[in-house]
């Protein structure tokens, strides 16, 4: 495989005078070999030192800084949400879901118009953690990490809102179920026994 290699015009310049002594592509090939062997050498005695638990340690703390759970901290919001919530709040909250899908317009400001007060919304965990965000931004300048998490965020308080909905519709059918005679007790009712 060919590999391209910038090199300053200065060390081009140096090494000139020994050009006809040297394989400049061979000195590339063996400073390179030396840093592979050095490294492959490293892991080795770091293998054989049980360095992997300490290497856990170190991936655990870097994924608490990094790695964020923004639809598990909407639920935890819809949870707080959903144990203040009202019959109307959740009939005015599906009522205007049902608008944002007919428009196709973002889920969250929607959701801002149901938020019972007190409930914490996505400002509340943003401010809470900062410092996620910050490195994040560290991590890769080119993406928006606020946009992404909001969007999660509310995914997972929407998800949670709607399984509880759900689970009332259940409940009510259920209900609904166990109210309506069978035709045969209809009949025994009847005397058609």
């Amino acid at each position: 495989m060919r590999l391209g290699i910038n090199v300053s015009n200065d060390l081009i310049e140096r090494f000139k005078p020994l050009k006809n002594s040297y394989n400049l592509s061979q000195i590339c090939r063996d400073a390179i070999e030396a840093r592979v062997e050095a490294y492959e050498k490293a892991v080795a005695q770091a293998n054989s030192d049980g360095m992997q638990s300490i290497a856990d340690r170190l991936a655990s703390d870097y994924l608490k800084k990094t790695v964020l759970d923004w639809q598990a901290l909407g639920r935890d919001a819809a949870k707080e949400w959903v144990k203040l919530a009202t019959l109307e709040n959740f009939e005015d909250l599906f009522h205007d879901t049902a608008i944002r899908k007919k428009s196709g317009g973002e889920l969250a400001p929607f959701l801002y118009h149901n938020i019972i007060p007190g409930t914490p919304r996505f400002e509340h965990y943003q401010h809470k953690h900062e410092d996620w965000f910050s490195r994040q931004m560290q991590l890769d300048g080119t993406s928006n990490p606020y946009i992404w998490a909001k969007s999660e965020f509310y995914h997972g308080w929407f998800s949670y809102a709607t399984a509880v909905w759900e689970m009332m519709k259940n409940r009510i059918a259920e209900k609904s179920d166990q109210c309506v005679p069978s035709p045969e007790a209809d009949a025994r009712h009847l005397g058609g026994d």
